[in-house]
């Protein structure tokens, strides 16, 4: 990985908790399940680790070790340009040139310029990179409940800028018009990389426990006469980013965060799919898929991403140490190792 472990990590507590579920820990200094240490009392022996290969063919999840330091990220370059899609004005960012392109999703708490760490990056690695802001967004227009999905706005403006396939990458509410672009256009997604996210999930039980989690601080109130969503609960740095990242990263870093989260954003996304995802929907996904999320990620904690991973056998997970809802910011370097690892992994022929 491209940032040291920070000795300050628990090792053993992360590894006990990982060896219940049959986890192998990669990247620096990393260590089988199969080795954590016993947490019985003395002499009480230790469980048999799970065989390898246990569990649903194809299943592997990685832990990522922290990452603990940070800097600006790079100024943006190719954009932003204003592209008619449909109904609307989205702003663009484009690297072009004629690499496999990777295509990203921002989350609600952002705009098609929050990739400054992974645009210099991915291009620099050969890629064709590609951002914006979708509608009502930064500046992106077009926002009406009748507008339709996120879904046929990447469609549209993929065939606008020429984009036959590419690697379709996406955050929290961006995340969801990546799975749904998986399942319904297979012939154009070479890669899916959804995380941080609930994903648009339309399963009783699923979002049963999102609302038990993201009760009380993270409640929001509309008015119904204008539709106006007031926040009233946790600050969105709270909300957004994780406590090792808040107390440690440079004041610097972290104004520049709210800076891109100050930006204009709809009251509520755009629907990110065409129809309400089941779990059947996702076990009909045969893209090539890696799902994430940060362990301090208050929306999908690591307990969630595996619910949504074992609905989908040849899915892959990575979990980012000492990280909330935003990996992209608070460990870009191994986020970068990620998609770049995993975008190779499935180049197109």
């Amino acid at each position: 990985m491209s940032d040291r472990t920070d000795g300050a990590i628990n090792r053993r507590r992360v590894l006990a908790g990982l060896a219940g579920a049959g986890v192998v820990a990669l990247g620096a200094a990393a260590v089988p399940a199969s080795a954590a240490p016993s947490t019985a009392a003395p002499g009480a022996g230790r469980p048999a680790a799970p065989p390898a290969g246990a569990g649903k063919p194809g299943r592997r999840e990685t832990l990522v070790p922290a990452q603990t330091s940070w800097e600006l990220p790079p100024p943006m370059t190719g954009g932003p340009t204003t592209v008619r899609v449909r109904d609307a004005d989205l702003e663009v960012w484009d690297t072009r040139g004629k690499g496999s392109a990777i295509v990203l999703q921002h989350p609600h708490s952002g705009h098609g310029g929050v990739w400054g760490y992974q645009q210099a990056a991915f291009a620099k690695a050969g890629h064709r990179v590609i951002s914006y802001s979708r509608r009502g967004y930064g500046g992106s227009t077009g926002f009406t409940t009748a507008a339709g999905t996120d879904l046929r706005d990447l469609e549209a403006l993929m065939d606008l800028l020429g984009v036959g396939q590419f690697h379709l990458v996406g955050i929290a509410a961006g995340a969801n018009v990546v799975l749904d672009a998986a399942l319904r256009l297979p012939e154009r997604v070479l890669t899916a990389m959804p995380g941080c996210s609930i994903f648009g999930i339309a399963e009783d039980s699923w979002n049963a426990v999102n609302a038990r989690m993201t009760g009380g601080g993270f409640r929001t109130v509309t008015d119904p006469a204008t539709g106006t969503i007031t926040r009233t609960g946790l600050d969105p740095e709270f909300q957004e980013l994780g406590p090792s990242y808040r107390a440690a990263a440079p004041a610097e870093v972290l104004s520049a965060w709210h800076q891109n989260e100050a930006q204009p954003n709809p009251p509520t996304p755009l629907p990110g799919t065409e129809q309400p995802l089941r779990w059947a929907d996702l076990e009909k996904i045969t893209t090539p898929t890696m799902l994430f999320t940060g362990d301090a990620d208050m929306y999908l904690p690591p307990s969630r991403l595996r619910e949504v991973a074992s609905h989908m056998p040849s899915a892959r997970m990575t979990l980012f140490a000492e990280v909330g809802h935003s990996p992209h910011w608070e460990a870009y370097r191994p986020f970068n190792d990620m998609v770049l690892s995993f975008a190779h992994e499935h180049r197109p022929r």
